[in-house]
């Protein structure tokens, strides 16, 4: 699979992309970041939460680079996770 880190903080990063640019009222960067950690907690095969944050805080505002593209086109899309656990959460 390549560097594990490098591909979970892929991972949330796209998460945390998807949640930003779904949310329309512009919630705080860490009401954010309490939404995209339970949503990767939730998606992760073991319910395993997040243990990067210190690394993903000094990357996120980093230029893309250092995600390796060829470990983002194996995952699931975010946006069709999020929208089908909202879709799970109204019934």
């Amino acid at each position: 699979m390549g560097n594990p880190i490098k591909h979970n903080i892929a991972k949330f990063n796209r998460y945390f992309g998807t949640i930003e640019a779904l949310n329309e009222k512009n919630p705080s960067k860490e009401d954010t970041l309490q939404s995209v950690l339970e949503i990767y907690k939730l998606n992760h095969k073991k319910n395993i939460k997040f243990c990067f944050n210190n690394c993903w805080l000094i990357l996120c505002d980093v230029p893309i680079r250092w995600v390796d593209t060829r470990e983002i086109e194996t995952m699931k899309s975010p946006r069709s996770i999020i929208n089908l656990q909202m879709s799970q959460n109204l019934k």
